[in-house]
């Protein structure tokens, strides 16, 4: 919610300060729908599996480079995607300037294919994880090998 009103304030005062056209702050497909939506889904996946591999994982020791690898991971996603979509991965992002410019046509694609690409990242994560544990119940490698 917050993100989504900032976005809107961020649109407004580009729109009453600079006089800036709220349509060109829009995100919109460069190609189709489907491209936009394949782009932003895959994006959002691995940001999202990186969060939670750097934050959940045993990588603790890097902690404090979390914020920056995944800025840079997000920089990197925007470069890649902003020509096919518009680069958007945030469905607030998308929805502050489509509110004020009033044009809700392709919202569907920015609104959907981030959030299904977070829970894909976090689905991914989770998986890969898991299969790496041992199980509680197995017993431990060394009372294997006497």
């Amino acid at each position: 919610m917050a993100q989504t009103l900032g976005a809107t304030a961020a649109t407004l005062a580009g729109v009453s300060v600079y006089g800036v056209n709220p349509d060109l702050m829009i995100t919109k497909p460069a190609l189709s729908c489907v491209s936009a939506f394949f782009v932003e889904l895959v994006a959002t996946s691995i940001v999202v599996f990186l969060a939670s591999a750097l934050h959940c994982g045993p990588h603790q020791n890097l902690s404090n480079l979390t914020g920056l690898v995944i800025g840079a991971v997000i920089s990197l996603g925007v470069l890649i995607t902003g020509p096919i979509s518009g680069g958007s991965m945030n469905p607030a992002r998308s929805l502050g300037p489509a509110v004020v410019a009033w044009d809700f046509e392709y919202i569907w694609v920015y609104m959907t294919a981030p959030v299904i690409g977070a829970i894909m990242g976090v689905l991914t994560y989770r998986t890969i994880s898991l299969k790496s544990r041992p199980s509680p119940h197995s017993p431990p490698v060394s009372s294997l090998l006497r």
